[in-house]
């Protein structure tokens, strides 16, 4: 399915969908299971990357299908619905097409993915090997991720953090006395995985007591400040269902879903990059977002200080992530309506998708002039998604 004398090819920053989660082309590396497009079924199915080509310097284009920017060069061919209505007919009769990217009309309905394949796997936790002496408390470690673990890591890279006291190092939470459902959750929730149970500090904070959880919040890479977390690469290759739940954490901690008619869910966060990574493995389990905006605002207690801070929306069927708040939950699975692709600009395309394929409008195509471009060869389908659009290079 690749041939090195056509150019076609993705940009070397284009996202990738493996096994890994969201991976840039340039990192993507033989051995990797990506996924790809089955055209006889209209199915995506796992399939293992032979060989990655590095093409050079070639012309890319940026095409935007809605949330989804895809940077390809422009001999890559992207699924299509290509009207083919006779001559003198009015109503438009589709036919599914590839098409090359450069060649894309202004009003094209492209293929995307409305989800990949599960293949993530449950992950091995490693055990803190500090040595303490035995005033330490003692504690449990979970041995491997589960769902609870998944949504206490969650909520901790929203508002956790490690409290650090002259020689002492505890786990704290920003949870407020507001939220007293919260508190509990995470209070039940600790004891069930390291048999000690949060309780609450003061009306701002709750405390989980014991230097060894620290030692593994360190340990399993949830640990930095503010500005420094990011979202454990182990994380990415869980199985869904529990990167749901490490989503429901997140959004329980530094998300929101507002009430009125659009009932959206959004999340919040002064670190950027965590929230790509957030974005990333949201899109990963077939949940759409919005790109990540920034603002500015005073800070709350020095007018003279200014806070930069970054916001994106959930978008398409997020009622599936995890939430444990009940303000959350309440105002979850109440909207009439959201996007499942299978409607585009008014058009009902519903025959033409299945349940791994759907389409969207193409909003844009911009000329990005000469980038570093990648070719990938695979184990096998018609088409690899990128960004959630389905390419074939």
């Amino acid at each position: 399915m690749f041939d090195t004398s056509s150019g076609a090819g993705v940009a070397a920053d284009a996202l990738i969908h493996t096994q890994r989660g969201l991976v840039p082309a340039c990192e993507v590396v033989p051995g990797d299971t990506a996924f790809t497009f089955d055209e006889a079924t209209r199915a995506i199915r796992p399939t293992t990357v032979d060989q990655v080509y590095l093409l050079g310097l070639h012309p890319i284009v940026e095409v935007k299908v809605e949330t989804r920017r895809l940077r390809v060069t422009p001999n890559a061919e992207l699924v299509a619905l290509v009207d083919r209505r006779r001559p003198g007919r009015k109503r438009r009769r589709f036919r599914r097409e590839w098409v090359r990217a450069g060649e894309l009309a202004r009003d094209a309905i492209v293929g995307v993915a409305r989800k990949t394949p599960d293949a993530g796997v449950i992950q091995p936790l490693p055990v803190p090997t500090q040595i303490r002496d035995r005033r330490a408390r003692a504690v449990t470690f979970p041995l491997e991720a589960d769902v609870d673990l998944m949504w206490w890591a969650g909520l901790y890279i929203g508002d956790g953090y490690i409290h650090h006291s002259h020689h002492r190092r505890r786990v704290e939470f920003a949870i407020p006395g507001t939220q007293p459902d919260l508190r509990d959750e995470l209070a039940d929730v600790s004891e069930r995985l390291f048999s000690v149970k949060a309780r609450a500090r003061d009306q701002w904070r709750m405390v989980l007591p014991g230097i060894r959880i620290a030692d593994f919040v360190i340990t399993v890479g949830l640990g930095g400040k503010a500005l420094e977390k990011r979202a454990p690469s182990w994380v990415f290759t869980s199985p869904e269902k529990e990167r749901l739940a490490f989503l429901g954490g997140y959004v329980d901690a530094d998300g929101m879903v507002r009430t009125g008619a659009s009932r959206d869910m959004g999340a919040t966060s002064a670190n950027r990059d965590l929230l790509d990574d957030i974005r990333r493995l949201a899109i990963t389990c077939g949940i759409r977002t919005t790109r990540i905006w920034t603002f500015t605002g005073r800070h709350p207690t020095d007018p003279t200080r200014m806070m930069t801070g970054y916001r994106m929306q959930f978008s398409g069927d997020f009622d599936r992530v995890s939430c444990r708040a009940a303000q959350r939950q309440e105002r979850m699975h109440k909207r009439r309506w959201f996007h499942t692709n299978t409607c585009v600009g008014g058009t009902t395309v519903r025959s033409h998708t299945s349940e791994w394929l759907g389409f969207g409008g193409l909003d844009t195509r911009v000329d990005l002039g000469v980038l570093p471009s990648i070719g990938l060869k695979l184990d096998g389908g018609d088409g690899v998604v990128v960004d959630s659009v389905i390419v074939r290079i």
